[in-house]
């Protein structure tokens, strides 16, 4: 049904949006894992690739905390960043509690939504034609529409050197 296919939410659109923002601001709302559930980190920046992770956690409602990688920094080349994504490349989660109960890091957009999905049992239905056009999508939004949204990024905030072609063939 539709509401299979939207995977109607149950949490407040003001708190999305409040948990959205906190991923711009770092560090976010702290999360209370009292209860003993093991947390999902989450190491990205407030990039649509980020937002996108940052959404699907908060929509399937599993725990987890944020990180900020500062890019400017470094940080995305240090052994213990490249140590969860080889390609140095935001985002990437770290599930604490993965198969056999044991930590796996996961990086990709495409492969996080889908582990995501998976974990959770949401979003993803048994469905194989459906499940095709949910692949055939994030494909091609993680091919097309990722790196050029990536290389605007780059060009407009991260480059030593301001590049006015570059930045208006990502803009305009």
């Amino acid at each position: 049904t539709g509401d299979e296919m939207s995977g109607q939410s149950q949490r407040s659109p003001k708190r999305l949006k409040h948990r959205i923002c906190s991923i711009v601001t770092f560090p976010a709302t702290p999360i209370d894992v009292s209860n003993g559930i093991s947390m999902i980190d989450l190491y990205s920046v407030p990039t649509a690739n980020g937002q996108r992770v940052h959404i699907m956690l908060e929509e399937t409602g599993l725990p987890y905390e944020p990180h900020f990688v500062n890019l400017r920094g470094g940080e995305h080349l240090e052994k213990s960043f490249l140590d969860k994504n080889p390609f140095g490349r935001v985002p990437a989660i770290v599930d604490n509690d993965g198969p056999n109960g044991e930590p796996i890091s996961v990086f990709e957009g495409h492969a996080i939504l889908a582990y995501l999905a998976e974990k959770s049992g949401q979003l993803y239905p048994d469905d194989l034609g459906v499940r095709t056009q949910i692949n055939i999508w994030m494909s091609a939004v993680s091919a097309n529409l990722g790196p050029a949204f990536a290389a605007q990024f780059w060009f407009t905030t991260l480059a030593p050197e301001r590049s006015d072609m570059a930045i208006e063939r990502y803009i305009s």
